[in-house]
């Protein structure tokens, strides 16, 4: 849950963001994967997953809840969760996944990781971003924004860490 690195902020000056990874609670992951959370350090106006689902009590963290353990018991239900395939996109978010409350509209994206060097079929999905959607294709400025964190050096290391103290 602690890492560290350098991020620029919109006036181009440096700032330290801390960048932790946590287990969402009341979802335990099993031998092949595991649904993490980030969280920001200031805390990022995009990476607003954990901070909503925090609030969350209600019908849609209720619906959330379900996909993340369909997704965690390997169903394939491309009504609560999917990935992005090589046709999609041009092929550039094939490591983004989406969990969706198909009734309230809500979507919370991450990214996909095989974060476990000795065991490359473990997956655990990085949840990043919450928001609601209004138009039946994906708005790819979600998928890029979600990107974007994937090559993170204080992401990675955070994921690299969570792992370790296991």
């Amino acid at each position: 849950m602690r890492a560290s690195g350098k991020v620029l902020d919109i006036m181009g000056a440096r700032r330290s963001t801390r960048c932790s990874t946590e287990q969402l609670e009341g979802v335990p992951g099993n031998v092949r994967r595991e649904v993490l959370l980030l969280r920001t350090d200031p805390p990022s106006g995009f990476v607003n997953a954990a901070v909503f689902l925090d609030a969350q009590k209600g019908v849609e963290f209720k619906n959330f809840m379900r996909a993340f353990d369909s997704w965690i018991a390997g169903q394939n239900n491309k009504r609560r969760h999917h990935g992005f395939d090589k046709s999609e996109y041009g092929g550039r978010y094939t490591h983004c996944y989406v969990f969706k409350d198909s009734a309230e509209g809500g979507r919370l994206y991450g990214l996909l990781k095989n974060p476990k060097p000795d065991d490359r079929r473990f997956q655990a999905c990085v949840v990043v971003h919450h928001t609601h959607k209004k138009e039946w294709r994906t708005d790819e400025a979600v998928l890029k924004g979600v990107s974007d964190w994937n090559d993170k050096e204080e992401v990675i290391k955070a994921i690299e860490e969570y792992y370790t103290n296991q």
